[in-house]
């Protein structure tokens, strides 16, 4: 009888980079309760506890995970198009400064 696992469960999300994270971002859920599930953790058996755990921190952070991969992701192509770009105009001018 654990109060973790009487909150209802929604379906896997999978972000376009192929991972899956468990979202639970519903407004009609409660929100979280830290003393309810501390006390849930501590009349759980020990072995439990870590998948208990690791299954309320990806439900947790799974919208901000993917929002920080998405954010790095477009600053790792801002980041590759700003060293492209130069490197193509300056061969772009050194070709046309031979061609003259």
């Amino acid at each position: 009888t654990l109060a973790l696992s009487q909150r209802p469960v929604s379906p896997a999300v999978t972000s376009p980079s192929g991972s899956s994270a468990t979202h639970t971002a519903d407004i009609s859920e409660p929100p979280f309760n830290i003393v309810d599930s501390m006390v849930a953790l501590l009349s759980t058996p020990r072995k439990n506890v870590t998948g208990i755990l690791r299954y309320e921190l990806q439900s947790m952070f799974a919208d901000e995970l993917y929002s920080v991969k998405s954010e790095i992701q477009a600053l790792n192509v801002e980041l590759y198009n700003s060293m492209v770009s130069p490197q193509a105009d300056m061969a772009q001018l050194k070709n046309t400064t031979k061609e003259k």
